[in-house]
């Protein structure tokens, strides 16, 4: 009898694990279980340094960038900025991108479980995705504001699958990037890719065709006139600046630090851009060593991974048929390239090749849940020959994992 009721149970959560609500129900209870843990342990960093003025910035002294839009939004209901303040919002925002990330992973779910070509691809690069050590592992405790980036771009996505909220993407990416430009260069390659897709696969319809437009459009005019606007704050110099957006902030400033935040963080407001662009390649660049590092993680992390994408990418444009599929594959497998400008810019290198990788598995799995026949087709063949050569593969993954997780 006992028997009988546990193959009933089981066949009741076998029925379950195949329906839609629990293909939304497991990644929502993993991120925010995961998140939960690390807010309970008070693991969740509070701000410091540069990152300390995205809650500090106002438009109090003209149009600020790079935060001014969260800074100023903070300023309407906190007076004062503690640095447990920092780590509670911090968290909040942690807790929005489990939400944007859990829903796209439950879409992609939801639409691969009944498609046996992909489903088992699908959810190899999801799990690849969560465990990844630049992702929600970083992404949950960081400062930095790269995860209110990324998830406004996973929402982009979720917009984009329906013809009534697709409109919604442009003001979301222009949101994005007066946050902070760095979109741009992040986790925007992931939306206007997919914009561009979706274009294409509604047969070139004039919606999509406009929304793309303006979500282009705007991010690009959005960046050019904040860095217009960004000369015009109503300070004399850089340390006065830093102490007017610090009187707000009850933590303690210790002198060494703000003297960091004057020379390297808001100096740029006051230079033109070709002294500080000088500056970024000859100080931080080769003074400090930054150099190393950031060419190591390229030549031993970076082009290693791309090579890989790279050589996804080619079969698939050569498998399309259509010219404007093949153009969109290629920009998908030349985007990363805006990491060595970038690196020689700013010297985080890590930063910047980790958010293109990012970019490249989700689009991965966009591909993938649409059941795109030339990405299908292009990963079925990597994936027999990486069976076949079995010994090179597992090299390539314990070379991989000894650098990304420093074992």
């Amino acid at each position: 009898m006992n028997g009988v009721k546990e193959k009933a149970f089981y066949s009741k959560i076998k029925n379950f694990a195949s329906t839609d609500a629990f293909c939304f129900i497991v990644p929502f209870a993993v991120l925010f279980v995961w998140l939960g843990a690390l807010v309970l342990g008070d693991k969740i960093e509070k701000s410091s340094g540069y990152y300390l003025l995205y809650y500090l910035y106002t438009f109090d002294k003209g149009f600020i960038t790079r935060g001014g839009i969260t800074g100023e939004v903070i300023s309407w209901f906190f007076d004062e900025v503690t640095p447990e303040l920092t780590a509670r919002i911090s968290a909040f925002l942690s807790a929005f991108l489990a939400f944007a990330a859990s829903l796209c992973i439950g879409l992609a779910l939801k639409k691969a479980k009944n498609n046996p070509e992909t489903k088992s691809f699908v959810l190899f690069f999801i799990i690849i995705l969560c465990v990844l050590p630049f992702s929600f592992r970083t992404f949950f405790v960081d400062q930095k504001f790269d995860k209110l980036l990324w998830a406004l771009a996973l929402l982009c996505v979720v917009f984009c699958k329906h013809r009534a909220s697709i409109i919604f993407v442009p003001a979301v990416c222009v949101l994005a990037t007066l946050i902070n430009s760095v979109f741009l260069f992040t986790s925007m390659f992931l939306v206007s890719l997919v914009l561009l897709q979706k274009f294409y696969d509604s047969g070139y319809s004039k919606l999509n065709l406009a929304v793309c437009a303006a979500a282009y459009s705007g991010m690009i005019a959005t960046a050019l006139i904040a860095l217009s606007l960004q000369k015009n704050i109503q300070f004399d110099s850089a340390a006065e600046m830093v102490d007017y957006f610090f009187s707000r902030y009850t933590g303690e400033l210790l002198p060494a630090d703000r003297q960091k935040i004057i020379s390297t963080c808001v100096n740029d407001y006051f230079e033109p851009f070709k002294t500080y662009f000088i500056k970024a390649v000859k100080v931080y660049g080769f003074e400090r060593g930054n150099w190393k590092p950031s060419l190591l993680h390229i030549v031993f992390i970076g082009l290693p991974c791309f090579a890989c994408f790279t050589v996804l990418w080619a079969k698939a444009i050569k498998s399309a048929k259509n010219k404007f599929q093949k153009f969109i594959f290629s920009l998908c497998m030349a985007f990363p390239l805006i990491v060595i400008p970038l690196t020689v810019f700013t010297w985080e290198a890590s930063r910047y090749c980790a958010n293109a990788a990012l970019v490249q598995l989700c689009l991965l799995v966009f591909y993938l849940v649409n059941s795109n026949s030339a990405v299908v087709g292009a990963l079925k063949d990597i994936s027999a020959k990486a069976r076949q050569n079995y010994m090179v593969s597992a090299c390539a993954a314990v070379y991989f994992a000894i650098f990304l997780y420093g074992v």
